[in-house]
């Protein structure tokens, strides 16, 4: 220790307590600043080979992940099982193009931007998204389904994850037996409400205004824990419609050609995505299902997750599905009505139900509609 550090211009001495050294650093290596400083000078004169190789002991267990990137990974699993393949933009944007779709007291400035198209942060992922979608139109892909997941900034929010799809062109491919089904406003919802279903929640849709979105297309996006029902207001997380087509020119893409997104905001869901992600094993049932149709006249405007709420409310624990399957709207269904359908799905675990046993599941349901939603059979 005295040679390697009296060569290396240091002055040793000996302690006051009789174990050590007393070392005083020359003025010239302002990087020695401790006592691990002059370790490393002993170790690298000496030879860093001749310390032997060991792992540090663990005192403590690594944290637990952050429940974010369980949740981002499960996410992006389901947005490419729907057939969207990933888009990764950069965080910076146009000015213009931030305008369009956020006011401008909420778009933060970037103060030494590297050029005008990457002068703010993005206030949202649609404005790369388009961008990604029109790079791929350009270059004769026709049909894009494209997603994004990352973070959004804003002056009053602050950063946030967001969700963002995109889609343009056929829905299927198209086949000599018939041609391809363009991609509609219900593929895109579709999408949305079954990436919510998967964190556990419902998804509940509803007109709304949006600048960037056609008037007839723009819906708002709200959730609530599944299991709910109307017991819990939806929480309103983003929007979906297809895109106006001034905006969707201003991106690069043509604007007879119909574009279709959706925005959610997953932090404002962030309490209720919590899940347990532990798989379990059912047994198949033993005994056979009861399905009772029933078609009932509502409100045109009435949402369908409405009264499937009701439904499972008023059910017995017997019930274990409720699908729609028909909506009709025309001759013998007053004006401001319509005539929905739906399949009740009954079975016990223990015994197969009788006649009687679904009936008396029925009467209470029927009732809980007519008494919440002036719901009548329609014969």
């Amino acid at each position: 220790v005295e040679r390697i550090l009296g060569a290396l211009g240091f002055t040793v001495g000996a302690t006051h307590y009789g174990d050590g050294w007393s070392v005083t650093v020359p003025s010239w290596r302002v990087d020695v600043g401790g006592e691990s400083d002059l370790i490393e000078e002993l170790a690298r004169v000496d030879g860093y080979e001749k310390i032997p190789e060991a792992f540090p002991p663990l005192e403590l267990p690594p944290p637990r992940p952050a429940p974010r990137l369980a949740r981002d990974a499960r996410l992006r699993t389901l947005a490419r099982a729907a057939g969207f393949s990933e888009s990764v933009t950069f965080s910076f944007i146009a000015r213009d193009a931030a305008r369009r779709f956020a006011a401008e007291t909420d778009i933060v400035a970037i103060a030494n931007p590297l050029a005008e198209t990457m002068a703010v942060m993005r206030p949202t992922l649609l404005a790369g998204l388009l961008d990604s979608v029109a790079h791929n139109r350009r270059r004769e892909q026709k049909d894009v389904r494209l997603f994004e997941l990352a973070t959004i900034f804003g002056a009053s929010r602050g950063e946030h994850r967001g969700l963002a799809l995109a889609s343009l062109g056929q829905a299927s491919a198209t086949h000599w037996s018939g041609s391809g089904r363009g991609t509609d406003l219900y593929d895109t919802s579709g999408a949305l409400a079954t990436i919510c279903g998967a964190l556990g929640l419902e998804a509940v849709f509803a007109p709304t205004e949006a600048p960037f979105l056609t008037r007839e297309s723009a819906t708002s996006v709200a959730v609530r824990p599944r299991d709910a029902g109307s017991k819990v207001e939806p929480r309103v997380i983003g929007v979906l419609g297809e895109i106006a087509p001034a905006v969707a020119e201003a991106h690069g893409l043509p604007a007879r050609e119909r574009v279709f997104v959706a925005e959610i905001d997953l932090d404002l869901a962030g309490d209720w995505t919590t899940r347990d992600d532990r798989v379990r094993a059912l047994a198949l049932p033993r005994f056979p299902s009861s399905s009772r149709d029933v078609s009932i006249v509502v409100d045109a405007t009435l949402p369908a997750t409405a009264v499937r709420g009701t439904i499972r409310r008023a059910a017995p624990p017997t019930l274990v599905s409720v699908d729609e399957f028909d909506r009709y709207q025309g001759k013998g269904v007053a004006d401001g009505r319509c005539s929905l359908s739906l399949r009740l799905v009954f079975r016990a675990a223990d015994r197969t139900l009788t006649d009687a046993e679904v009936q008396a599941a029925m009467d209470p349901i029927v009732a809980a509609l007519r008494a919440e939603h002036d719901a009548h059979l329609r014969q």
